[in-house]
């Protein structure tokens, strides 16, 4: 039985909303992309430091393929922020796709790849705490170690 739409016709509007989203999932990812890359290329733009332009690039691009390549998209994103945590480049906006990857992970593969998934974005949380630890250690650590756990590793664990 299909619901009959309320006087306002909401119920109709938004099962024709989903219906859309699932016929163009590709344009769906691809929104969700530029509105990722527009943070990070907004800061690379806004403080002059345009080699952050590829590393933005590097983490939103992978989004438009991630239904359909999943586990290749997460591979590329892992890769582009080790190399922010090895090169020293502070996370922006952007490297929100990582977060968007993992969830993607869970969803359309294995139990086991996403449970790796995990874990690899859990340890590179451990590791960018480890790094900032020294910037923020001077006043209340304990404070500030909470803090950055729950900004890194939280996400990860709520995808």
């Amino acid at each position: 039985m299909t619901p009959r739409p309320s006087a306002h016709g909401y119920p109709y509007v938004v099962s024709a909303l989903y219906a859309w989203v699932r016929r163009h999932p590709r344009l769906v990812d691809g929104v969700l992309a530029v509105a990722l890359g527009f943070t990070g290329l907004g800061t690379a733009i806004g403080t002059h430091r345009f080699w952050l332009v590829p590393v933005t690039l590097g983490l939103t691009v992978p989004v438009i393929f991630r239904r359909t390549h999943p586990v290749g998209a997460f591979a590329t994103v892992i890769v582009v922020g080790a190399l922010q945590v090895i090169f020293d480049v502070r996370p922006a906006a952007s490297d929100l796709a990582i977060v968007v990857l993992l969830y993607t992970l869970a969803a359309y593969t294995t139990r086991r790849a996403s449970v790796i998934g995990l874990g690899i974005c859990l340890l590179g949380s451990a590791v960018e705490i480890a790094r900032l630890s020294p910037h923020i250690t001077q006043a209340r650590p304990s404070y500030w170690l909470f803090a950055g756990a729950a900004l890194f590793a939280g996400p990860s664990l709520i995808a």
